[in-house]
């Protein structure tokens, strides 16, 4: 099923898998950047996926390219940009880029990421 992790941050942001089978999954359990990407990644490993886009803001890419090499490429998966236009002329700063970089190796290493909420997920069919 294809799936995707959308963030309730102040950038809108989303993982999309393109796996098999047919459909759509939300899963809406990332609270910021980096668990964007850890609170699906197994279960996309299990699927096999090896390639997933991230879309968000333009300005945010950068930052959240950083992560996804990390965490994904720590399962032998790779992502793609899918950039969104938006009004801000400058990228975040190397700060934010840097921090999260360093929070995602640790994850790597420990597997946390920080305080945990859970947060429902919820499916979306496919058109029939």
């Amino acid at each position: 099923m294809p799936s995707a992790s959308r963030d309730g941050g102040s950038v809108p942001e989303a993982v999309l898998s393109p796996c098999e089978p047919p459909g759509f999954d939300l899963r809406t359990c990332a609270t910021e950047t980096l668990t964007n990407f850890t609170c699906i990644v197994d279960e996309l490993k299990n699927q096999g996926c090896r390639h997933l886009y991230v879309v968000t803001a333009a300005h945010h890419m950068a930052r959240a390219q950083t992560v996804a090499r990390i965490v994904l490429g720590r399962h032998r998966m790779a992502a793609s940009p899918l950039p969104v236009a938006d009004s801000r002329v400058s990228t975040e700063s190397l700060a934010r880029t840097l921090r999260d970089a360093l929070r995602a190796i640790l994850w790597s290493i420990t597997g946390l990421t920080g305080p945990q909420k859970t947060i429902p997920r919820s499916r979306v069919a496919p058109e029939p």
